[in-house]
């Protein structure tokens, strides 16, 4: 059995056994949360090793073509059942359709730039109005602010 704390010296060593002792699961949702060190917000052991998800992926299924994406959208997740081989495109499109977070090329009417002004002068909160409009805050911070939207 793989030693736990410590990545294994080489990838071939490395086991889907390995990498849960690692992890912690989640009973809710099923992600295996990496306790390790994360690069960028992903997991990482070694420096042999790449990303732990793309990882736990090919010893599932035996390769990789290009990307491990999540279904889980849970980049700290390496649980191999969470993860399928697609492209950076399918990827994007992915998250995009799942993500309630934000959606950065998202359109917002007059209305909505009135109502976020009226919404930000009674309560202030730049992060509750950008979950709210799908937006990012600094977006809001700029329709507030009257850097963007002046004509409103």
């Amino acid at each position: 059995m793989a030693r736990t704390g410590r990545p294994p010296k080489y990838p071939t060593e490395l086991t889907l056994e390995w990498i849960e002792a690692q992890s912690t699961v989640n009973a809710e949702t099923g992600c295996w949360l990496w306790n390790g060190v994360l690069h960028n917000g992903r997991p990482v052991a070694g420096h042999w090793h790449g990303y732990i998800h793309r990882q736990a992926l090919r010893l599932k299924q035996g390769f990789i073509n290009q990307y491990a994406c999540h279904t889980c959208d849970n980049y700290r997740c390496v649980n191999p059942d969470h993860l399928y081989d697609g492209t950076q495109s399918q990827n994007m499109i992915d998250v995009s359709q799942r993500s309630p977070r934000n959606d950065y090329c998202r359109k917002l009417t007059v209305e909505e730039v009135k109502e976020i002004r009226a919404k930000y002068a009674k309560h202030g909160s730049l992060t509750a109005l950008a979950l709210e409009y799908r937006v990012g805050a600094p977006n809001i911070h700029a329709i507030v602010n009257r850097r963007s939207w002046r004509h409103v």
